[in-house]
C-alpha cells in the first residue's frame, strides 16, 4: 500500500491493518513519507463499514476466491478488486488476468469488476 501511495499520489488510499506492528509500519510511514494520501486503520475487513471504493487490494490475507467475493462486497457498483494469483485456479469466474513475470516466475493479477 506504501508503494501505490508513493506512486499514486493524488489517489487516496485506505489501508485496513488489524496486526499492532504492522499498522504502526504503515502510520510510521506514511508520516515519515509524507503520504497524506494514505490512511492506515486499525481494523479487520469484516468490520469495516465503508462499501464505496472505487477499488480494493489485499495482500494475500484471504484465499483468492473468498477475498474477491469480500472485496466486491466494499466496491461501489463499477468498481473493481484486485488479486494475486500465483498459479492459475479454474475456479474462478468472471475475471480478467493480467500475466507477469516475477524473479523468472510468472504471476497473474486477478481483477474482479462489480456489476453496475
Amino acid at each position: 500500500m506504501v508503494v501505490a501511495a508513493i506512486c499514486l499520489s493524488k489517489t487516496e488510499f485506505t489501508a485496513l491493518e488489524p496486526v499492532h506492528k504492522k499498522l504502526a509500519f504503515l502510520k510510521t510511514a506514511a508520516r515519515e513519507l509524507g503520504l497524506a494520501n494514505l490512511s492506515p486503520l486499525a481494523e479487520r475487513l469484516e468490520a469495516h463499514e465503508t462499501h464505496d471504493y472505487d477499488a480494493a487490494m489485499s495482500r494475500a490475507t484471504f484465499d483468492l476466491a473468498e477475498w474477491l467475493a469480500k472485496g466486491l462486497e466494499h466496491v461501489r457498483p463499477g468498481g473493481l478488486v484486485i488479486g494475486f494469483e500465483a498459479t492459475t485456479r479454474d475456479d474462478l469466474e468472471r475475471v480478467e488476468r493480467h500475466r507477469y513475470m516475477l524473479r523468472g516466475k510468472q504471476r497473474t493479477l486477478v481483477v474482479a469488476h462489480r456489476s453496475e
